[in-house]
């Protein structure tokens, strides 16, 4: 639409007459153009001059506007009159879609959202035909346009074929647009809906509803098959490391019982415990469970002073210093262990407030709440 710089419209530019007439298109039965008229575009389908005076032709063209303009719907191409065109004959005049075809669209490369919004879409715009007994018999990918500015379908060519024997009577059966939606469904989702796509063309679906619960159930296992897929092997990594951890401690159980009269297993674990201990005391903490404190605040101590007192006692390089470092080594690794998964079993207020989970106000509050704990509990 013209307009000045206030936008308002000018002279002239809101005139019932038609201007701007442009040919489109050429096809077998009708030659599209497009006019403008009260500032606005639509399109105009005519009858081809050498069928204009053919009773069967005219016929055709009326039955087309009857049918397009008892339809209602936001993805099908509105039809608005049939009048005559100077220069152009008779002319269904249609709402103008700015848009493209399907398979040029998909050239764009539309996200997978996109892409079932336009499944989503199509299937909207069949059921309300079917439900109106009526089929479309010509679905492919230049009859659904997507439009340009927001992506949405607009059916077009709806109840006709346009082919030179468009005139012979077609059966009024869905399957014809619901294998026809298969295809379309392969195009949109090259990759994905492979059974769904082999029952549309072997007509298992009775209707556009039975077609849209069996793609929604699909969906819905698409989205939990990542899932359960992970719970599955989480499950088996956690049998596998208990495995492990079990005949890992059945080894240190038999180490230490070996090892039981040369080295004084129960003096290791004091010292060690004593060490660790300010470690225990902040997991016992009453807001604890917000927290990572290993990781995150509490530092392993280290234990090599302690060592090298109790090592000291044993020469260097002597069965019973091996012992002694070994049984060491063992009662510090059950520690720490314990330590780990203690802290790793502990949700994270760090991490709920970098997902995006916790509030900042409320981030900070915890985060100065156990600063000050910690620090009172050193400070004992």
């Amino acid at each position: 639409m013209s307009s000045s710089s206030s936008s308002f419209i000018q002279p002239g530019s809101f005139s019932k007459n038609w201007s701007d007439i442009e040919h489109l298109s050429t096809r077998s039965r009708n030659v599209l153009y497009t006019g403008v008229r009260y500032g606005r575009r639509f399109l105009l389908k005519a009858l081809r001059p050498e069928h204009q005076k053919l009773t069967d032709y005219a016929a055709l063209h009326d039955k087309e506007f009857r049918l397009g303009i008892s339809l209602s719907h936001p993805n099908i191409a509105a039809t608005f009159s049939l009048e005559n065109v100077a220069d152009l004959g008779p002319c269904i005049v249609q709402e103008y879609i700015d848009g493209v075809p399907l398979d040029q669209w998909l050239k764009q490369k539309p996200t997978t959202a996109q892409r079932s919004k336009v499944l989503q879409q199509l299937l909207d715009a069949l059921q309300y035909l079917h439900e109106r007994q009526l089929v479309h018999h010509d679905l492919h990918g230049k009859n659904i346009l997507i439009t340009t500015n927001s992506g949405n379908v607009k059916l077009i060519d709806f109840g006709l074929s346009d082919t030179d024997d468009s005139t012979t009577p077609r059966p009024n059966d869905p399957q014809s647009d619901i294998k026809a939606v298969g295809k379309i469904i392969a195009k949109l989702f090259p990759r994905q809906y492979l059974f769904i796509r082999h029952r549309c063309a072997v007509g298992s679906y009775g209707d556009i509803t039975a077609l849209r619960r069996a793609i929604e159930r699909r969906t819905r296992t698409l989205r939990v098959l990542p899932n359960a897929l992970l719970i599955i092997a989480l499950a088996v990594a956690v049998a596998v490391l208990y495995g492990a951890y079990r005949r890992q401690n059945v080894q240190l159980e038999q180490m230490q019982q070996k090892m039981a009269n040369d080295v004084d297993i129960e003096e290791i674990k004091t010292v060690l415990q004593n060490v660790y201990q300010p470690v225990y005391d902040s997991l016992q903490l009453a807001d604890s469970r917000y927290t990572e404190i290993a990781q995150l605040y509490v530092s392993i101590p280290n234990t090599s002073e302690e060592y090298q007192k109790l090592a000291a006692r044993y020469p260097e390089g002597s069965e019973q210093h091996y012992k002694f470092t070994k049984e060491w080594n063992a009662v510090k690794y059950m520690i720490t262990e314990d330590i780990f998964e203690k802290v790793t079993s502990l949700p994270s207020y760090i991490r709920e407030y970098q997902d995006g989970r916790l509030p900042e106000d409320e981030y900070l509050r915890l985060k100065a709440k156990y600063l000050s704990t910690v620090k009172q509990l050193h400070s004992q």
